[in-house]
């Protein structure tokens, strides 16, 4: 079973983090595994007439099923949080820099867009 890291919130504006890296890919990759692979698998073993099963096994897939569908239920809307919080987060970052002169936003990269870093230091 994939291991489920926990976002929480810094409280310091940085939103849905896990030690400074952002958790959807994680997040995303771990609810389409678990829908796209464990789920129909577990269901097979489940519904399937052919295999011979004990009442012990059929017992621990209905449980194992049930964890499985709370997972992909809290995975999908933790995921649909973090998404709007991110988007919200990358349209007010739009907002801050669209108030800002181009010369404060260089920090290493281009002050004007048709020219390098280079050629601003060099004054060409």
């Amino acid at each position: 079973m994939l291991a489920l890291k926990v976002p929480y919130n810094q409280g310091d504006g940085e939103g849905l983090t896990v030690h400074g890296e952002m958790v959807v890919p994680e997040l995303a990759g771990f609810l389409l595994l678990s829908f796209l692979i464990q789920l129909p698998l577990l269901l097979f073993l489940l519904t399937d007439e052919h295999i011979i099963r004990l009442p012990l096994e059929t017992a621990v897939h209905i449980i194992y099923l049930v964890f499985l569908a709370s997972e992909i239920t809290a995975a999908f809307f933790a995921l649909k949080v973090m998404t709007r919080q991110l988007t919200t987060q990358f349209y007010l970052k739009q907002f801050e820099d669209a108030g800002r002169p181009w010369h404060s936003m260089s920090q290493g990269r281009a002050a004007h867009p048709g020219r390098s870093g280079q050629q601003e230091r060099e004054g060409s």
